[in-house]
């Protein structure tokens, strides 16, 4: 890697804390989100972020923050397995942080019927929020929902479910890059990729979970880039990145 690769770093995490964090995040349109994901491609899953964390001599990962959604689920006695949608979500948007939002089948609580049965099950939507607020994880479901990963368990959790799949938050960016431009279902038809299942998987979600302003797999989406915008490893590693370009000079 060189000094420009470095650079390059520096200036995509600082743009995704502008526009992303720090900005307007509420106007971000579908195809601001599009386009920004080939910056999370090149952070996260070609692992730039990760290649300039251990030049500059840190230890082991960045760590990034984001729901739990197994954890939750737990918690909340749903199976992720019975989820028609859900988004992990985690982000900040019109003013809330919003997470875990999606409809589960559950047991009929009128009539008995299984959540697994074909046909008069009960479905349940969830959805934790609460007013946007840089106060720190303290109760039982904040520390679920604000949970620390490092950088590789984060991109290898669950992002979504979709049917009862779970999908990587990986596999959410990887999706987005594939298919600028067309992450919605009947435009991957035809695709070079399209025999994929797990994109078709991902591009299904599309329309079936809504996250207030903005569709759910889009809110996924702005939620990794928060999580890599707020970072305070993320962080340390800019200011690293910007001392090192300043004495260059």
């Amino acid at each position: 890697m060189t000094r420009n690769t470095f650079k390059s770093v520096l200036e995509d995490i600082e743009w995704l804390r502008n526009e992303w964090w720090l900005g307007q995040p509420d106007g971000l349109t579908e195809g601001h989100l599009r386009r920004g994901s080939a910056a999370l491609r090149l952070l996260l899953v070609d692992d730039l972020l990760g290649r300039a964390w251990r030049h500059y001599g840190f230890e082991r990962q960045p760590r990034l923050v984001g729901p739990d959604i197994v954890a939750i689920a737990a918690a909340q006695g749903l199976r992720l397995d019975l989820a028609a949608g859900c988004i992990a979500g985690g982000g900040r948007q019109n003013g809330l942080d919003v997470s875990f939002i999606g409809g589960f089948r559950i047991d009929n609580p009128s009539t008995g019927v299984l959540a697994n049965a074909d046909v008069g099950f009960a479905v349940c939507v969830t959805s934790i929020a609460r007013l946007a607020s840089d106060a720190p994880a303290v109760g039982p479901l904040d520390v679920l929902v604000e949970r620390l990963w490092y950088l590789s368990e984060y991109l290898e959790s669950p992002g979504a479910v979709r049917k009862g799949h779970i999908i990587k938050r990986r596999e959410i960016i990887e999706c987005f890059r594939n298919y600028v431009g067309g992450v919605h279902h009947d435009l991957l038809k035809g695709a070079k990729h399209s025999s994929n299942d797990r994109y078709e998987l991902v591009a299904d979600l599309s329309g079936h979970v809504r996250a207030d302003i903005r569709d759910g797999l889009y809110y996924e989406l702005l939620s990794i880039g928060q999580s890599v915008a707020r970072s305070v490893d993320v962080l340390h590693l800019v200011e690293r990145i910007r001392h090192d370009s300043s004495a260059a000079v």
